[in-house]
Formats: C-alpha cells, structure tokens, sequence
C-alpha cells in the first residue's frame, strides 16, 4: 500500500516480509526511491523524506537526503555518525533492538547532508533531522540539544558528537 501525505512524505507499507532489511538492502533501496522521488519533486533541493514499514514488527526504514553512497561521489569531505539501536534506551525498553541511526554530515558547511534510520521510533525521530535540513542549520545545533530520556531521539546529539570521516 503506497499513499502521500499532503505531498510531503511518500510512506509505502511492505507486506511479506519475514525479516528486517539489511544496512545494504536499505541503503540501495533508499537509493532508489530517492532517485525516483528527486527526478520529479524536490524540498530544499534534497528530496522528500521517506518512510517505509517492514513486517513482521512493523520495523521502520526512514531516510532522507543522501545516502552513503551519493556522499561518496560527490567529492565532498563528509563526516557520518552511527549507532545502533542495541545502544538506545528506549529500543531496549520496548525490546525491539534490530536496526541502526545514521546521520550524514558535510565536512565543511557542518549542515546535514542525509540520514538513515531504522528501527522502532526512528518515524519521530527523523523530524530533528528534517528540519535542521531544511533551516540549513549546523549540525552543532542539534548536538548541543537535549533531548527528553527515554527517546529514540535524545542519541541524535550523542551521533553527531561521534562523527567520523567517510572512507
């Protein structure tokens, strides 16, 4: 079942599924459904936001702007911050720990170049992210932020403070 929200957000259900999604299933899905959404529609030049849920949890695949991959060959110095969902609170509480967080940074303008998010509570988190892309604002903003425990959200600080340069 496919369906857009106000024209803003293409959210697809996937049923069938028996397992969660790779990091690389995601990453090359993500791919193509950016592509797919930037050849036609775009918001700040980055593309919509997409979220997908994955059976048989429910799982969630969020990404926006770009993914490892377009960082890579675009040239830029890029920085990403990773980590995974066995290290966040509030997955552990509900005991859905499968996944990960994923956050792209440019190297230079400090501005959020992309992100993937995976796993249980990722739909509301990847609202942090959305707009400081859109603001244009640095990454610094967010990693000063405190964010209210337990949430998915409130490790988007901690990501960005660990950035590392992409191979």
């Amino acid at each position: 079942m496919t369906s857009a929200l106000a024209g803003a957000v293409n959210i697809t259900l996937y049923r069938g599924h028996a397992r969660l999604l790779s990091p690389r299933e995601v990453e090359t899905g993500a791919e193509r459904v950016r592509a797919d959404l930037n050849s036609s529609t775009s918001a700040g030049g980055r593309g919509y936001p997409n979220c997908r849920a994955v059976e048989p949890s429910y799982n969630l695949v969020v990404t926006l702007g770009e993914s490892v991959t377009e960082a890579r060959k675009s040239g830029r110095r890029a920085l990403v911050g990773e980590r995974p969902m066995t290290r966040v609170a509030r997955a552990i509480e509900r005991g859905e720990t499968q996944g990960f967080m994923r956050i792209l940074v440019d190297g230079d303008s400090k501005e959020i170049l992309g992100a993937t998010l995976v796993g249980t509570g990722c739909d509301e988190a990847v609202h942090a992210v959305l707009d400081l892309i859109y603001a244009k604002a640095p990454y610094t903003v967010m990693q000063r932020a405190m964010h209210i425990h337990p949430t998915v959200s409130e490790l988007l600080p901690t990501i960005l403070g660990d950035l590392k340069p992409l191979d």
